[in-house]
């Protein structure tokens, strides 16, 4: 058995040992994996235990350079880490699968599972965790709020979003087109000052209740989301036009709630806003700032979840 890096001609094979595996029902063809933008050459799809021709292993990484606190940076989301647990070999080497990710050069690697077996082997080897909770703010607040400013333009539309942005955030856009992501720019049409927000959707779940409650909040339900916010360029002007932004996040995305972890804002947004736990996972060759992770350039957005 060998470690060997995941390429385009290994990919299939990876796909259809994935593709069996429980602990990742939810992906049906992967292309979160594997089907990104911004992939470079330099950098492979992942590492893998391969045993003849059978792949036992696989742990995603998804690499990309990008400037964090000034500097470039090579950025590596570390996802989809599962061994066949029935192959007594592969299982002693899980850890070895992320051995060539840790000696990238001032490499700064992330986390982001929820899998608990899985956060607490990454802890293990010095991985810190740099989330503790989420917020939720709803959305339907902002219309008994009074009259929206007219000086605001707000749009979803990336090819007009593009036109205001700048180099930084005309790269992150371009990169993450064509993933199932939400992108959104408030715009100040005095100042341009601007704020552009990407965000990912998830399924508005909830309790059952007695008919015919059910029945009917089920039906209003499947039409809504939550928005995930996982990059805000200017919190300081999202704050001043938060009632503006989840008012429009309401009309034209049919989105309940804004949601977002809170080191990406650390300020209190509403007085209606309640608290989740999470866990996300972060390790660094050199210093950084928690403030300077985002949700970028993750699984979080190539799979569309939260």
């Amino acid at each position: 058995m060998v470690i060997a890096k995941v390429t385009d001609e290994m990919v299939p094979q990876v796909r259809e040992f994935l593709s069996t595996r429980k602990e990742f029902g939810f992906s049906r063809d992967w292309d979160g994996v594997f089907n990104y933008k911004w992939k470079h050459e330099d950098f492979p799809y992942g590492y893998a235990i391969v045993h003849g021709q059978n792949i036992l292993g696989f742990v995603g990484t998804i690499f990309s350079e990008r400037v964090i606190a000034g500097n470039k940076r090579v950025y590596c989301n570390l996802s989809s880490w599962v061994v066949d647990d029935g192959h007594k070999g592969a299982r002693s080497l899980a850890p070895a699968l992320l051995a060539p990710a840790l000696k990238t050069k001032d490499v700064l690697l992330t986390s982001f599972t929820a899998n608990e077996n899985a956060q607490r082997s990454y802890e293990k080897i010095g991985f810190k965790r740099i989330d503790h909770q989420q917020i939720a703010l709803p959305t339907l607040t902002a219309l008994f709020a009074g009259r929206m400013r007219e000086a605001r333009g707000v749009t979803f539309d990336p090819d007009e979003i593009e036109r205001y942005l700048n180099e930084k955030d005309g790269k992150i856009l371009r990169d993450h087109q064509n993933l199932a992501c939400t992108h959104l720019l408030v715009r100040d049409k005095t100042t341009g000052r601007y704020c552009y927000v990407v965000g990912t959707t998830s399924p508005f779940r909830f309790r059952s209740l007695p008919r015919p409650f059910h029945i009917l909040l089920k039906r209003f339900l499947s039409r809504c989301n939550f928005f995930n916010v996982c990059y805000v360029s200017d919190v300081g002007f999202l704050m001043e036009n938060i009632q503006v932004i989840k008012k429009h996040l309401w009309k034209n995305r049919h989105s309940l709630a804004l949601r977002y972890d809170s080191r990406l804002i650390p300020e209190r947004l509403s007085v209606l806003q309640y608290k989740t736990q999470t866990e996300r996972l972060c390790f660094s060759s050199t210093e950084f700032r928690v403030g300077d992770i985002d949700n970028l350039y993750s699984e979080l957005v190539t799979n569309n979840t939260y």
